[in-house]
């Protein structure tokens, strides 16, 4: 369990915010209560953000858990619409689920 955790810490360069210890694959929700008992981020990374309404399906695959296609469909939805007011709207995107939407938010940067 800890070798993973350390594992997706070092893929995303560092955890931002405590809920990220949420995404890490195999953690039960028991497991990560006791976590949060005495897991905190101390010195969170910096995020270089991804502004939305210039972003390439590249940098939408660049984001944790977005695959190429998924990448590729958000650029698509983008832009159909030409621009997106609300990172909420990509939760309409064929393929996002709630736990990927809740991985990239902190990502995204509407401008």
């Amino acid at each position: 369990m800890s070798n993973r955790i350390i594992e997706y810490r070092t893929r995303l360069g560092g955890f931002h915010s405590d809920s990220q210890l949420s995404d890490v694959y195999g953690l039960q929700e028991e497991t990560l209560q006791r976590l949060f008992l005495s897991f905190t981020v101390k010195t969170p990374i910096e995020i270089q953000k991804i502004n939305v309404n210039e972003a390439s399906a590249s940098d939408f695959s660049t984001l944790p858990g977005i695959s190429f296609e998924l990448g590729k469909k958000m650029w698509e939805f983008r832009r159909l619409r030409q621009r997106i007011d609300s990172i909420t709207e990509f939760k309409k995107v064929d393929g996002m689920t709630e736990a990927k939407f809740r991985q990239i938010q902190l990502y995204l940067l509407v401008e």
